[in-house]
């Protein structure tokens, strides 16, 4: 059996399923439910916080990585504050190890430690796996597959409604359309709250809000459906156009799926990264989204 390690222990590591036995969000929750994978250390700066997951999953806990936990570990998560990412990409780098990697997002802090990161050797960066939450999971990579090939007629507009900053949450945007679009964005308007870009010849408007409530939408729009994921992505809603029985010669909206999603997507990132499976995002795409989101702040 694999052996895993977890490096960092706050909310996408470990805290925000903890007491609910319906989700799996976190790194440390799939590990220890895995088949094919043993939690085998959990390290935080924070010792007490450390402790109590590894008492929670049965594993062992330290406040800083050793070598011996790198040659123990099969694969190694990543999800410390952003401002260590790197820090713990060059620890890793400069001791040689061997396994797999997910890195949460954003990839690093700022175009210095990009600069560094890539001159990395190419075989360590391909151990690197970016974890954008909703391209693991096997319904939204579908719809998102749908989408690239025309399935549902070609996109005439995009709109998103994010919260907090364009490098930690518009990302996920910048992610799920570089990889629909395969090339990179025009920025042709930045504000304060709202972001318009253009992808080939498909405008995408971002809305920036300012919420006391985590917010997450995504929504497609083609000649004859509307393709939304919202309730920070996990409800999937796809309406299409029929005929108005109460307007003459009118078309409205008239959902036809609506699925809950995502609730396991920790579960199914570790599963693809372990399966090498093609929707995977590679640390490349990471550096490239990190890129556009800073442009696109820097015209703030």
């Amino acid at each position: 059996m694999k052996q895993a390690t977890l490096l960092g222990c706050g909310k996408i590591g470990a805290y925000y399923d903890i007491d609910n036995p319906n989700l799996t969000l976190t790194h440390a929750k799939a590990y220890f439910l895995s088949k094919d994978i043993n939690l085998y250390k959990v390290i935080d700066k924070d010792l007490i916080k450390a402790k109590k997951i590894a008492t929670k999953y049965s594993c062992k806990y330290s406040d800083m990585p050793t070598k011996d936990d790198l040659k123990y570990s099969d694969i190694i998560s990543i999800a410390t504050p952003t401002e260590f990412h790197f820090e713990a990409l060059e620890y890793l780098y400069a001791n040689n190890y061997k396994g797999k990697i997910i890195l949460e997002k954003p990839a690093v802090s700022n175009e210095d430690e990009i600069e560094k990161l890539l001159s990395f050797n190419k075989s360590f960066l391909e151990k690197i796996h970016i974890n954008y939450i909703r391209r693991f999971d096997k319904t939204y990579s579908k719809i998102l597959d749908d989408l690239k090939t025309n399935k549902y007629g070609s996109i005439e507009k995009i709109e998103a409604n994010i919260f907090g900053t364009m490098k930690h949450n518009g990302v996920h945007v910048i992610n799920i359309l570089n990889y629909i679009f395969e090339s990179k964005p025009k920025i042709l308007f930045v504000s304060q709250k709202t972001t318009i870009l253009k992808y080939l010849e498909t405008e995408v408007i971002i809305n920036t809000l300012d919420t006391i409530y985590l917010n997450f939408d995504l929504v497609f729009f083609t000649k004859d459906k509307k393709i939304v994921f919202d309730e920070l992505g996990y409800r999937l809603t796809i309406y299409k156009t029929v005929s108005s029985k109460q307007f003459k010669d009118a078309l409205i909206l008239n959902k036809i799926v609506t699925k809950s999603i995502l609730h396991t997507y920790a579960a199914d990132m570790i599963s693809a990264v372990l399966q090498n499976q093609k929707t995977i995002p590679t640390v490349y795409e990471g550096i490239e989204d990190m890129r556009i989101a800073k442009e696109i702040e820097c015209w703030q």
